[in-house]
């Protein structure tokens, strides 16, 4: 059965009517909805609202930059970097509590994958290096902690195991004192 269009969707030479395109365009940014629940909510096609989307890139409006710009502006700068930085580092504590406990792995190939894991937020904590205090403190930390993991794995591999008992409960530390 054929979709019900939205009631003011066409003006006959432009397809949707310009308020059509700002609705649309108000949902993503400042509602945070995706396209296909835009979709289901105006009764709009979804190649029409991924159009919208690339000819206000091409215009200028990046809805991304908006989006962000919106969620800074509704938060604040730092809470808004904390807020990824802490589920940045919770999805890291569940990397880890992974590797932990596949006992098929063997610790050279567990410290490999915690120094992986080590560079993956290093490069997300230089991004938001400088924006918060507690984020300074926790880029020394992480740091410390990416050396020490590389340090083992090179210079002192019959220790990974014992490093990896002990890194888990210290992440957790890690993370309590300065998320």
């Amino acid at each position: 059965m054929p979709r019900a269009r939205h009631p003011d969707a066409l003006d006959g030479n432009n397809g949707y009517q310009k308020n059509i395109r700002d609705e649309v365009r108000a949902l993503y940014v400042h509602s945070h909805l995706n396209i296909p629940q835009i979709s289901d909510r105006l009764n709009l096609p979804t190649r029409t609202i991924h159009r919208y989307r690339a000819n206000a890139r091409k215009d200028g409006d990046d809805w991304e930059d908006a989006r962000l710009s919106a969620l800074v502006a509704g938060q604040g700068y730092q809470a808004a970097v904390s807020q990824v930085l802490e589920g940045l580092l919770k999805q890291s504590q569940c990397v880890m509590q992974a590797i932990n406990e596949d006992e098929t792995l063997d610790p050279e190939k567990k410290m490999s994958m915690l120094a992986q894991l080590a560079y993956s937020m290093n490069m997300a904590r230089k991004a938001a290096e400088g924006l918060n205090p507690k984020i300074s403190k926790l880029t020394v930390a992480l740091e410390v902690l990416n050396l020490l993991t590389r340090h083992i794995r090179d210079e002192h591999p019959e220790h990974a195991a014992a490093f990896l008992d002990i890194l888990q409960p210290f992440g957790t530390e890690l993370r309590r004192r300065y998320a």
